[in-house]
């Protein structure tokens, strides 16, 4: 029994995934095989920060961006990415990231929010990075 319409429910993401362990792999991320055990939930997690990231330009083309106090120097799109990057934040012991490294199908925090902010050169534009990359897979967005 599955929930899905095709026979494979993750035969959608093999493409981008695969291009993801393979730029990941040359950032050094993390070993290649990690990276092939998460690859699917990469390529989710970086398909769902794209959506996020759509629905809030075009929010921000119907009503436009309100400032935040103290934050005025930053665009609305810059705090998108900060706060995404704020929900990476945490403290573990190296006992417990290696736990989580050898339990989980996804990358640690820092890995996962290197990796999926690579793939954005919209996130290098509004924080002034060079907005060349090698390392963009066109095929997950």
């Amino acid at each position: 029994f599955t929930l899905s319409r095709i026979a494979e429910a993750n035969s959608a993401l093999a493409r981008p995934s695969k291009c993801l362990v393979s730029q990941w792999s040359v950032m050094r991320l993390d070993t290649p095989d990690h990276l092939e055990k998460c690859a699917i939930d990469s390529a989710v997690s970086v398909a769902g920060v794209d959506a996020a990231f759509s629905a809030l330009t075009e929010s921000l083309s119907l009503e436009g961006g309100t400032l935040l106090p103290a934050m005025e120097t930053l665009d609305p799109q810059a705090i998108f990415f900060l706060q995404y990057a704020q929900s990476f934040c945490s403290v573990s012991s190296l006992q417990q990231r290696d736990l989580d490294r050898t339990v989980n199908h996804q990358l640690l925090g820092r890995e996962k929010l290197k990796g999926v902010l690579s793939q954005f050169a919209v996130f290098r534009h509004f924080y002034f990075c060079s907005e060349e990359s090698e390392y963009l897979c066109d095929s997950v967005l």
